[in-house]
């Protein structure tokens, strides 16, 4: 971290806090104890820059961020204003979080994620994962695997699964699971439990914890 002065731009970096590759960082973003900011799994030189965030290699922290103790955050990974990641929180590489989104305790965002604006989040979401706005997601965004993976885990070029699109305005309740790739529309409600294995239309709202293969009205 030579030749960075983090207090002249307001921003807090606790203890052990550890850098690696490009990072861009703008005003008042608090990093908390023994966080990791920029992992790739390589030992590179840090540099810090303060609004380029033009490369998809450069991990930006958006004006007023809040990176709570134990948490990391990959390479390429966009976090807006006022953002905040709780403690132990995993977010993967080129993962986009809305301004003013909350992750929640121990979340797990995989690579390629994005959170529209004022969402809460937790629980696990699997690469690819599209969230919408002003959601609250409590629960698990998985592929199906049909097959053995183990094959494509390392091959960077592999395709993922289908992931899951969950639109604007939605809740989904704590422990329930998201299967493949599915959508759940605008407005609609998922209860604690449920595993949803179809597309969910707008306005609907699933209140007994069932499982759902196909939404019929």
């Amino acid at each position: 971290m030579k030749n960075v002065n983090f207090k002249a731009n307001g921003i807090f970096v606790g203890d052990n806090v550890i850098f690696y590759g490009k990072v861009a960082i703008e005003k008042d973003v608090q990093i908390w104890h023994h966080c990791i900011i920029g992992f790739s799994g390589k030992d590179e030189d840090f540099s810090f820059e303060r609004t380029n965030i033009e490369c998809d290699e450069v991990t930006f922290l958006g004006q007023g961020a809040i990176v709570n103790p134990f948490s990391v955050i990959f390479r390429g990974a966009k976090i807006g204003k006022n953002v905040e990641i709780h403690e132990y929180s995993r977010i993967g590489s080129r993962t986009i979080i809305g301004d003013g989104t909350k992750i929640v305790y121990g979340a797990k965002l995989y690579n390629d994620v994005i959170i529209g604006k004022k969402s809460i989040i937790a629980g696990f979401c699997c690469n690819g994962s599209n969230i919408g706005n002003e959601t609250t997601m409590m629960g698990h965004l998985i592929h199906k695997y049909p097959t053995h993976a183990i094959e494509v885990w390392d091959n960077e070029e592999a395709e993922d699964e289908p992931a899951p699109v969950i639109e604007d305005n939605v809740i989904i309740g704590y422990n329930s699971l998201i299967v493949g790739g599915v959508r759940i529309g605008k407005n609609s409600y998922i209860a604690a439990g449920s595993i949803i294995c179809g597309n969910v239309p707008p306005n609907v709202k699933v209140i007994t914890p069932r499982v759902l293969k196909r939404y019929r009205r």
